[in-house]
């Protein structure tokens, strides 16, 4: 099939890869042309334009950072639009506001091209050795004409329903991962506060408690990044009592500030959407 790509970053990189070692012909382009480099030794044709890209691909996949992103790629000058025919598909993966996904499809249908919104779960890790969970939102009949492709980027592959349900189910899961990460901090915290040492306590959850299965990036202990000791997680602060700031204590202040981001996020560009806070951020 003649596929299109943009959005080589750490992710969109080896989920392009994917695609053109199975057997896929690939067009992509880059705002960075080092960004293309390591896919054009591999096969890939770079093209000048996201235009151009469209042009030469019946699917075309985006993986960006915002929804502002996706918009502008997709419909400022000499973009996708300018290039993409009726009968084609734009599979974005980006993590994006529901709101923001619909309004591209419905912009997109006006001249017969078909969307889905496909984000993604399982990070960097999961990209590289192509197991991520896939939640899609979109026609169901088109959602099966790319079924074959999302199985060459990852194992869990779920069409949750019309345009934008992918990224209100994208919203939910981290919804659920944010309050895990904040639930290991605030427990942190109190465990020092209530004069335990908090690398003790996580021992004993370890030990019988077990640990929160929730994550993205992969990791097979299940404990987020932030949470393993000697990642260079910054120093604590604000931190009163105890001789001295361990793993655990760094863990926790990661995981207010990663927790407090994640929260906002949700807030800013995806629930809402719906007027809707999470109950886990902090003001």
């Amino acid at each position: 099939m003649r596929l299109g790509f943009i959005g080589l970053g750490a992710m969109g990189r080896p989920m392009a890869l994917h695609l053109l070692r199975a057997g896929h012909q690939l067009a992509v382009w880059a705002r960075r042309p080092e960004a293309s480099q390591p896919l054009c030794a591999a096969g890939a044709v770079s093209c000048a334009s996201a235009a151009a890209v469209a042009r030469r691909a019946e699917v075309v996949f985006t993986n960006l950072t915002a929804g502002a992103d996706v918009e502008q790629v997709t419909f400022a000058g000499d973009g996708l639009q300018d290039g993409l025919g009726a009968g084609s598909i734009l599979v974005d993966m980006s993590t994006i506001a529901p709101e923001m996904a619909r309004s591209l499809a419905q912009r997109l249908a006006c001249g017969g091209v078909e969307m889905l919104d496909a984000p993604v779960s399982g990070g960097e890790q999961g990209a590289i050795a192509a197991t991520l969970a896939i939640m899609v939102g979109g026609k169901a009949a088109v959602f099966e004409r790319v079924r074959p492709l999302f199985e060459v980027l990852g194992k869990k592959i779920v069409h949750v329903g019309d345009s934008g349900a992918g990224q209100v189910a994208k919203a939910c899961n981290q919804m659920v991962m944010v309050a895990a990460i904040q639930a290991v901090a605030e427990a942190l915290h109190l465990s020092r506060a209530a004069g335990a040492d908090p690398a003790r306590v996580r021992q004993a959850r370890r030990r019988f408690g077990g640990q929160p299965r929730a994550r993205s990036d992969g990791r097979a202990d299940g404990r987020p990044r932030f949470f393993r000791r000697g990642r260079g997680t910054p120093p604590s602060q604000g931190l009163r009592g105890g001789a001295r700031r361990g793993a655990s204590s760094r863990a926790a202040d990661a995981g207010f500030r990663v927790g407090r981001s994640a929260t906002q996020c949700l807030d800013g560009d995806g629930l809402g959407t719906f007027g809707y806070r999470c109950p886990v951020a902090r003001p």
